[in-house]
């Protein structure tokens, strides 16, 4: 390592947390990119050092091999439907999913929040701060090869999702 420390380090994996080498072994005022995945949504993040603390500078969706080895993680999920349908809890323990199969079958009901999204606005900030902000918080995937009625949804795609009370949202 440099005396000064690293001009950057850019990092080539999926990671879930920032190892405390990565900031200590970089130079003030010098970056560290990223792709961090937080609560289940990867983004590319440019951080930059001042002092002790990291600062964000900016930001992008993307998408990387997640870690292997000691540093991996799993998913706890829990399947609904027989499997056609997973709830997936990126971090940590699966959440009470009783009555959840039952809601799956009942009507349908609908709560307009009032938020909006402009034309060609992203929605990359709102599923993030749904994602670090709301308890009960998982993701609803579905297995496409099993219902071809939804084949225009990639396999594995998977929506923000909110448990409660046996319902979800």
């Amino acid at each position: 390592m440099p005396a000064a420390g690293f001009d950057g380090c850019v990092i080539t994996h999926n990671c879930w947390d920032i190892a405390p080498a990565w900031r200590e072994q970089l130079a003030e005022g010098r970056y560290l990119v990223l792709p961090l995945e937080i609560h289940g949504y990867t983004r590319a993040i440019t951080l930059q050092k001042h002092g002790d603390v990291l600062h964000a500078r900016g930001f992008t969706f993307c998408e990387f091999v997640r870690d292997l080895g000691s540093a991996s993680r799993t998913t706890p999920v829990a399947d609904l439907r027989g499997g056609e349908l997973q709830l997936r809890f990126e971090d940590g323990e699966p959440a009470d999913v009783s009555g959840i199969e039952d809601a799956l079958l009942g009507p349908r009901h609908e709560l307009p929040t009032g938020v909006t999204v402009a034309p060609q606005e992203s929605f990359e900030t709102l599923q993030l701060y749904l994602a670090t902000t709301l308890p009960g918080r998982c993701r609803l995937a579905l297995d496409r090869e099993r219902d071809s009625r939804i084949a225009a949804v990639p396999r594995g795609a998977n929506a923000p999702t909110v448990l409660s009370a046996g319902s979800l949202a």
